[in-house]
């Protein structure tokens, strides 16, 4: 009887192993490569850089390819941020998408209700088809919304009298945030007269700033209101008061 040796055994094993190697090799050199994903482009525009506070302020995204010639890339979902400084952290508003049909444009766009100053951008994660893609940042300022002085029609000089008007957003009761600028007018233009510091007092789901004074020089005089800027708010003006008679 024969008995086969244990090194025949071996090498057939080896054989084996080697051509199961070579049938990987052959199968995966067959199989079609995965296309890396395109690459893409996403650039950022405000409609408005300086905004009113309580209005809508816009945020316009272009995204599209970055090969020549550039193309719209379009149904994607993309991410709407803002941040308080441009180096984030970044919280995400919302995500947006658009249309493809009837044209491509690549244009994402994200209105809001603006409310105080941010950095805002958009932010493309990226498929397997388009590469990801962050878009630059716009900062939007948010100014106070301040109403027209109030003020009576004329007023006897070096009687006390008030001058008022609304405010938005609710500014704390007691703070005095705004500044009244009267203005004299003389030689045939306006010019500055004094400054005063208004209080604000609640009204309603808003505020109103107020300050009572008196002018000793007799002529004709109006009035503005103005905020200086903060972290959270640009600085606000408001229009001008009709003309007082200081008698």
């Amino acid at each position: 009887m024969h008995v086969e040796s244990h090194g025949g055994v071996g090498l057939r094993r080896l054989l084996l192993v080697l051509a199961l190697a070579l049938l990987v090799a052959v199968a995966v050199a067959a199989a079609p490569a995965v296309a890396a994903p395109a690459s893409t482009t996403l650039t950022v525009t405000a409609q408005s850089t300086s905004v009113d506070w309580g209005s809508t302020a816009v945020l316009n995204g272009i995204l599209q390819t970055t090969d020549a010639p550039t193309l719209p890339v379009d149904q994607q979902q993309v991410l709407v941020q803002y941040a308080a400084y441009p180096v984030g952290p970044w919280t995400t508003a919302d995500t947006v998408t658009n249309q493809a049909a009837p044209y491509t444009s690549g244009e994402y766009t994200y209105p809001w209700t603006a409310a105080r100053n941010y950095y805002w951008r958009m932010d493309f994660l990226g498929t397997t088809e388009w590469a990801a893609a962050v878009g630059n940042y716009e900062y939007v300022k948010v100014r106070p919304v301040l109403g027209k002085p109030s003020r009576p029609s004329s007023i006897k000089h070096g009687k006390k009298f008030t001058v008022s008007g609304s405010l938005k957003p609710k500014y704390p009761a007691g703070s005095k945030n705004v500044q009244v600028k009267a203005q004299k007018y003389s030689g045939g233009k306006w010019k500055a007269y004094k400054t005063y510091t208004a209080t604000t007092a609640d009204s309603g789901s808003y505020s109103k700033y107020s300050v009572k004074l008196s002018i000793s020089k007799k002529g004709k005089y109006r009035f503005y209101a103005t905020t200086a800027s903060t972290s959270t708010l640009a600085a606000g003006k408001s229009a001008y008061s009709r003309s007082m008679k200081i008698k």
